[in-house]
């Protein structure tokens, strides 16, 4: 589906002039909002190799956005992703709260048992207070069927959601990384015509950032992972249930690499014995970044996203899957082995 023209032409001129004077502010102002909310990211010459203190707070920026953009929802605009005010601001508050945990964690280091008890309670309450969250079937264009998932529809639900947050938080791991593929899921989005309201901006933020990342000059933080892929979630679940416009391949070619990297570490920090929580350096983007530069690292594990849910419109999905599977663990292997 081609790019849907937005209806209220002078709001969406109105939020995204005010979006992009709201980002530029912050960032130009980093350096004064770092230092007084006082939350840095320092090396500890092992995971971390970085430096100097960076604050990791870029996820702040998102969050501001995404607040005037749920004002703008609830008081203004009609969203055909949430049908009632009620959802809007139990999705708020949620998103918010999982900010706040990111953030929290950002300054001290949450235990990780600890995130876990707080992300479930968090996706519970707002699965079961939005029926449009829950994932009652999965849509498959590729087989053009539709299979129920009965009883199982919200464990299914709040696992799957759970699932990505560490998916995602655990492959925001060099400079780009996470920024390119944001950008990339926000563009497959305005493309499907989903709420280029709030994504549009999120666009152009994801560019400005990227520029101060690639610097060197603040981190997206789990403050930023955590609600950005908690966000990126909902959006996905309401566009394939709803309003039909994502199949269920689609979604396996955006959230691919991220899955496999998890399920990868997962299984081997299981079978090692070790708390697959753990933080390690065995990323795809550690084990590239040990052979290339990082800026070439990101490049090759963008492409592994960008380039299959680019051709996805165009080829069979099915081939495409097998094809981004394929290539993942051959990168795994083959510099595993020669490294």
């Amino acid at each position: 589906m081609m790019f849907q023209l937005i209806e209220n032409n002078n709001l969406f001129l109105i939020f995204f002039s005010l979006s992009s004077l709201i980002a530029f502010i912050f960032f130009f102002k980093l350096e004064l909002i770092s230092s007084h909310l006082n939350i840095f990211d320092t090396s500890d010459h092992i995971r971390k190799i970085h430096e100097k203190k960076i604050p990791p707070i870029g996820g702040l920026i998102f969050f501001i956005i995404f607040l005037i953009y749920s004002l703008i929802i609830y008081f203004f605009y009609e969203s055909n992703i949430f049908y009632h005010q009620k959802h809007i601001l139990i999705f708020l508050i949620t998103c918010f709260l999982i900010f706040l945990t990111g953030l929290v964690d950002d300054k001290i280091n949450l235990n990780s048992k600890r995130k876990t008890i707080i992300f479930l309670i968090l996706i519970s309450i707002l699965v079961l207070n939005d029926d449009g969250l829950i994932i009652y079937f999965l849509r498959s264009t590729l087989l053009n069927k539709t299979f129920a998932l009965g009883n199982i529809s919200t464990f299914f639900t709040i696992f799957s959601i759970f699932v990505f947050i560490n998916a995602f938080n655990m492959f925001d791991g060099i400079n780009l990384q996470s920024g390119l593929y944001s950008l990339t899921i926000f563009l497959f989005f305005i493309i499907k015509g989903i709420e280029p309201l709030i994504f549009i901006p999120f666009s152009f933020v994801s560019l400005i950032f990227l520029i101060y990342n690639f610097k060197d000059k603040i981190f997206l933080g789990n403050c930023g992972s955590y609600f950005l892929s908690f966000l990126i979630s909902a959006f996905i679940i309401k566009s394939n249930i709803k309003l039909s416009l994502i199949s269920v391949e689609e979604i396996l070619i955006l959230m691919m690499i991220p899955g496999l990297d998890l399920i990868r570490l997962f299984c081997k920090r299981l079978v090692s014995g070790q708390s697959p929580f753990i933080a390690d350096r065995n990323h795809i983007h550690h084990i590239l970044s040990s052979k290339f530069s990082d800026l070439i690292s990101v490049i090759i594990i963008f492409s592994l996203t960008f380039i299959p849910i680019l051709i996805s419109q165009y080829l069979n999905n099915f081939i495409i899957i097998i094809f981004q599977i394929f290539l993942y663990f051959s990168l795994i292997v083959y510099f595993k082995k020669f490294n």
